[in-house]
């Protein structure tokens, strides 16, 4: 029985399709005349990322249909391919390689997040086949690997709350932290962000603490931070474990001065879940709506961040979240790789465009993007992606620092 996430999917699936056993084959595609560009996607339909997925998704979607709709890439439709993963990274690994040997698909979006695409980097570089991961925050598959065939697209997780500290010691005043934190890759990654920025600081850490991610009442261990005299509380680690530690904490009357929880403290759902107990909650941001940015489309054309949101609204009735703009960026980069292939090779060739995306320096609607150079210990690593510390202001998400880019001031002191 197909679920609301899968059923929302083939809605926004607008031609013909056939799914089976979560596979879409797109069939509109033929009236181009040439052969069309496939890219394979592991999503997670279902499953405990199937929300962030989601909008991802609907980015890459959305990349599509702007493609097609110029035609194609110097001629060539693209075409998305995708399964299921249902948020495992054992199933992500089968569907990845699956994709590339059955499906033989040209190229490849990660699976959404750390955790599956971690599971999957070794198989896409045994595979060959180029890669862009489109929403990985953790470093584990590109530092000191000598990755040769994927990329970072977004910044890693030690910066996702590093402005957290510098807002809660230069506004808030705090003195000391309390670091709760996942323990998979991400939240382990933006631990060590914060755990270093403390330190750098002269932040006194009172808690470091990590829990499994099957965790469902943080209770005791906010009660912990509590007993310690935490003033300031960070780190968590997807979007059950934001809602629950502001929960947690709200129900053992622990006042903070500043509370930062990553991921779900962005989305939209986080402050309709949890009304006036969001006011005040901080969290981090990688684009935002308002943002000047653009990037490539198809040759000769391009399209500014005020186009894709517009674009995006229109096609989905909501606004986009930094996941939809990471899944149409991602899009965009790989269309300008493809494109500048084509011109030099007069085909998708996987070594020149593998070559592009380990090279290129420039912006998509996402922002910055550069990686670690091929050849070199880390490449393919994230190296021009930055963050900002949002916070959740009278149902309305402000970003709040660093201080250049603020559209508010800080509130200090939580719940308000």
């Amino acid at each position: 029985m197909l679920n609301a996430r899968i059923a929302g999917i083939r809605k926004l699936l607008t031609s013909s399709s056939v799914v089976a056993a979560g596979f879409v084959l797109l069939t509109s595609l033929a009236a181009f005349g040439q052969e069309p560009i496939k890219i394979g996607i592991s999503m997670s339909v279902t499953g405990r990322f199937e929300r962030p997925a989601g909008y991802l998704f609907e980015g890459h979607k959305l990349w599509e249909k702007h493609v097609n709709q110029r035609g194609g890439i110097q001629g060539r439709p693209v075409k998305l391919v995708f399964y299921d993963d249902k948020s495992d990274p054992a199933e992500a690994i089968k569907l990845t390689r699956r994709l590339a040997t059955v499906d033989r698909v040209d190229f490849l979006f990660s699976p959404y997040g750390s955790e599956l695409t971690a599971a999957v980097a070794s198989v896409i570089e045994e595979l060959g086949v180029p890669a862009i991961a489109s929403i990985v925050a953790t470093v584990g598959p590109w530092q000191g690997k000598n990755a040769k065939w994927m990329t970072q697209f977004s910044s890693t997780a030690p910066l996702y709350l590093m402005g957290s500290v510098d807002l809660a010691i230069e506004r808030a005043e705090a003195k000391n932290i309390a670091i709760l934190y996942e323990d998979t890759p991400f939240p382990v990654g933006v631990a060590d962000g914060l755990r270093a920025r403390a330190k750098e600081r002269g932040l006194k850490i009172l808690m470091d603490e990590k829990y499994d991610k099957a965790l469902t009442d943080w209770s005791p261990l906010v009660s912990k931070a509590r007993s310690l005299g935490a003033e300031f509380l960070a780190g968590g680690g997807y979007y059950p474990a934001a809602v629950g530690i502001a929960r947690a904490a709200a129900g053992i009357g622990y006042r903070l001065k500043l509370l930062a929880l990553v991921v779900g403290a962005a989305d939209p759902k986080f402050v309709k879940d949890l009304g006036l107990l969001a006011e005040g909650v901080a969290g981090s941001d990688i684009w935002l709506p308002s943002v000047k940015t653009r990037g490539f489309v198809v040759e000769g054309a391009t399209i500014a961040n005020e186009d894709f949101v517009r674009s995006y609204r229109e096609e989905f009735k909501r606004d986009p979240e930094y996941w939809s703009a990471a899944g149409y960026g991602a899009g965009q980069l790989l269309a300008r790789a493809i494109n500048e292939s084509l011109k030099r090779a007069r085909k998708a060739d996987r070594n020149l465009i593998r070559d592009f995306l380990f090279s290129y320096l420039g912006e998509t609607i996402y922002g910055d993007y550069g990686v670690v150079k091929l050849g070199q210990a880390d490449a393919g690593m994230q190296v021009r992606k930055q963050h900002f510390v949002i916070q959740w202001q009278k149902g309305k998400k402000e970003v709040v620092w660093p201080r250049e880019l603020a559209s508010a001031e800080p509130w200090i002191g939580w719940p308000k």
